[in-house]
């Protein structure tokens, strides 16, 4: 799962360090209009994040600028690292469709990781792609609804 977040508006109002929890500001107060793009000039940064559904423990990883597949790809190799080191033989990631989820770049590397995965014995990775507009089914959703509601 991967949330993106802009500069500046958490770190103004908390005093924290920059690359914590950055929330994307509006032009204007209250909801964004209808249609309203929000300026592309921005400074943004992604908050990649897994859920172990046992201990309930958050995996996250901070990126700089836009969600990509080559930040994807830094995070799932982080992610695995991380559960190998835990002894877990597989893990079942729950997806949306976000576009750096489906790429041929991540596609390929999953592909290429759980191969070298099955030879070498490290945990192997399974993908689930959620349904189309479904957020309600991602665990971690309401967490950073409440974040963002609270900014």
């Amino acid at each position: 799962m991967c949330w993106v977040f802009a500069r500046g508006r958490l770190q103004a109002a908390t005093g924290k360090h920059p690359t914590k929890a950055r929330f994307r500001p509006r032009a204007q107060e209250g909801p964004p209009a209808r249609g309203q793009a929000l300026s592309e000039d921005v400074e943004t940064t992604a908050l990649y994040a897994a859920l172990d559904d046992e201990t309930q423990e958050a995996f996250l990883r901070w990126a700089d600028g836009q969600p990509n597949s080559s930040e994807t790809v830094r995070f799932l190799g982080a992610l695995m690292a991380h559960w190998t080191k835990q002894g877990k033989r597989f893990i079942v990631l729950f997806w949306d469709r976000a576009p750096w989820h489906k790429s041929r770049q991540t596609r390929e590397w999953v592909r290429a990781y759980n191969q070298r995965a099955k030879r070498d014995g490290l945990t192997r990775l399974i993908l689930c792609f959620l349904p189309t507009r479904s957020p309600w089914l991602t665990p971690l959703e309401p967490i950073f609804r409440l974040q963002v509601r609270e900014q």
